[in-house]
């Protein structure tokens, strides 16, 4: 898992924050310094994977990322050209004895052949990654709030609600993977600190992964 190698505890900021994350206090899980630059997709070796001792900092409503297998991850990775290249994230839900990442996902790129909001297990989630690619981060928020972005989170989980292809923001009748994480957060903080970019094709206000 790739951030900066700090203890839970640290009152230290993460730099390396989801989104617009970047804007608000916030605290790392450990990692490590990305060795790859933001266009460079490292060899597809071994798929990156969490250790006992870092699963053992993770929390639900913690938002993991990553850089997926797939051509696709690559294509987004370059695309948007953020220090921290990834192409995917969501949310964790559960605890110690079996985290799982709910998330939103189209169909084609999915292991369950679902298109939109879907759950996996933490291990299933991370065996899609790129080797040094994961990265977790937690909103310093009261422990309610992240419950409550974990619970809103099972709520879309339970609506299937579809994947976004329109990528619009109007509402939360379908979502792609920063979307899902801009309304989780927004509905817990009650204000909204992300920033909008424009998607590699087309003129819409995209949720990219870092602020």
């Amino acid at each position: 898992m790739k951030l900066h190698r700090r203890a839970l505890q640290s009152p230290l900021l993460c730099t390396a924050l989801l989104v617009a994350l970047a804007l608000l206090p916030s605290s790392c899980l450990s990692g490590r310094e990305p060795k790859f630059a933001a266009k460079a997709a490292p060899a597809l070796g071994p798929p990156d994977s969490l250790s006992p001792a870092e699963c053992a900092q993770l929390a639900e409503g913690d938002f993991i990322l990553s850089w997926g297998r797939q051509a696709s991850g690559a294509v987004i990775a370059g695309s948007m050209a953020e220090r921290w290249p990834v192409s995917h994230c969501g949310i964790l839900v559960g605890d110690g004895a079996g985290f799982q990442v709910i998330h939103a996902c189209m169909g084609l790129l999915s292991d369950q052949a679902v298109d939109g909001v879907q759950v996996d297990p933490l291990a299933r989630f991370c065996a899609d990654s790129r080797p040094d690619s994961l990265l977790v981060t937690r909103l310093r928020a009261p422990s309610a709030a992240r419950r409550a972005m974990a619970a809103q989170a099972r709520e879309y989980l339970r609506r299937r609600v579809p994947f976004d292809r329109r990528y619009e923001l109007a509402d939360d009748r379908a979502l792609y993977c920063t979307e899902l994480t801009w309304r989780l957060v927004t509905a817990a903080t009650g204000e909204d600190f992300f920033q909008r970019a424009g998607l590699p094709v087309g003129d819409k206000a995209f949720l990219p992964f870092s602020a």
